[in-house]
């Protein structure tokens, strides 16, 4: 469960999409997210529920909130609790003590955060001002250090990375050594950040420069996404795709979205997009939202792909078409392979299987 603490955020960077309300999740909509998790465990004793802290940032709600949600998990989810897992999303740049110690409390050992060295990308103010940014994001970096936390970096793929691509590795892997790091094109909605745009061809040549260099040493940047998933997949390490691999989240009839509101949402960008609603977690339990015939719709998709325009493919195996929402048309019926569709699979055939000297096989074959 993807949680939005608040859809708020203390930054402006300038291809962000959130920021629609300032209003953060209540008590009310917070205790109801507990008591719905306690039934669902305990009518189902061998499932566990991920709770991932996300936003807008969600730092913003401040250590209250965080308190807060462990009493009620506490109070309600007495026989339950031990199947809660907790991640958090945040840009760092309010984190204290005090919100350090409510992590370790929520047995959280790793942060996934967010960084761009480029000037003028992220900070606050209309002036996006980047400096005060950056001296906010590694002092919390800092913090997570001392505290012996791990992190891993979102990095966000512009018009203003293609001409630096090794640059920006180096950065982050060198920022990040322990961690994971993910190199995702920008998704622009809307009006803003237009002239940031990439197209599915520039993120492909961006992770062909790279990848040469990161397989050559890929055990000491291990972390590197999307290529270890892929390399894991195609060598047979592992047999499923991930969430954040692949999103296979958008499709996922096994992941929910939740606004401050309390509205579950499919997971990914579905408020901008008016993406379905399953109904309000105040109202309605897991079970009934996960059983909603309107999510079953992505699940039948991915099936009917299988057997229609996707059932030549030999790279089904590796990405199950996965529907990253962003690209999904207003007017649109999910039946429809997406633009990055073909990236993946230039990228596997133009550049993994060139350099590696590994040819993917799908199963069977």
């Amino acid at each position: 469960m993807t949680i939005k603490v608040t859809e708020d955020c203390n930054s402006n960077c300038r291809y962000c999409y959130s920021g629609k309300s300032r209003a953060g999740m209540s008590q009310e909509v917070l205790e109801a997210l507990y008591t719905r998790i306690n039934e669902y465990l305990f009518d189902n004793p061998e499932e566990t529920v991920e709770i991932l802290w996300h936003g807008g940032e969600p730092l913003l709600a401040g250590p209250s909130f965080f308190r807060e949600a462990l009493a009620l998990e506490r109070k309600h989810c007495v026989r339950t609790g031990s199947r809660i897992r907790y991640s958090i999303q945040s840009n760092l740049t309010l984190l204290t003590e005090e919100i350090v110690d409510l992590l370790g409390e929520m047995d959280i050992r790793s942060v996934g955060t967010s960084f761009d060295p480029q000037p003028g990308i992220r900070g606050p103010g209309k002036e996006i001002d980047s400096d005060q940014y950056n001296r906010s994001f590694f002092r919390g970096l800092g913090l997570l250090e001392r505290s012996g936390l791990t992190f891993g970096i979102n990095y966000v793929v512009t018009q203003k990375s293609l001409a630096h691509p090794l640059d920006v590795f180096y950065f982050l892997t060198n920022l990040s050594p322990a961690g994971t790091v993910f190199l995702n094109p920008v998704l622009i909605l809307g009006g803003k950040g237009q002239d940031l745009a990439v197209s599915p061809s520039e993120h492909l040549q961006f992770l062909g420069t790279i990848f040469p260099h990161w397989w050559k040493n890929r055990g000491r940047y291990p972390g590197v996404q999307p290529f270890a998933a892929l390399t894991e997949r195609i060598l047979g390490k592992k047999t499923e795709p991930g969430c954040m691999d692949f999103g296979t989240c958008n499709s996922s009839s096994r992941h929910i979205e939740l606004t401050p509101e309390g509205e579950a949402l499919q997971s990914g960008y579905a408020g901008e997009l008016e993406m379905p609603r399953y109904g309000n977690i105040r109202e309605m339990a897991i079970a009934k939202i996960l059983q909603n015939e309107r999510k079953e719709e992505f699940v039948r998709t991915v099936q009917e792909l299988r057997n229609s325009s996707c059932a030549d493919c030999r790279f089904w195996d590796l990405c199950h078409e996965s529907l990253p929402q962003p690209t999904l048309p207003r007017d649109a019926t999910l039946m429809f392979r997406t633009q990055w569709c073909e990236t993946r699979i230039r990228f596997i055939e133009d550049v993994f299987e060139p350099v590696t000297g590994v040819r993917f096989e799908p199963k069977g074959h």
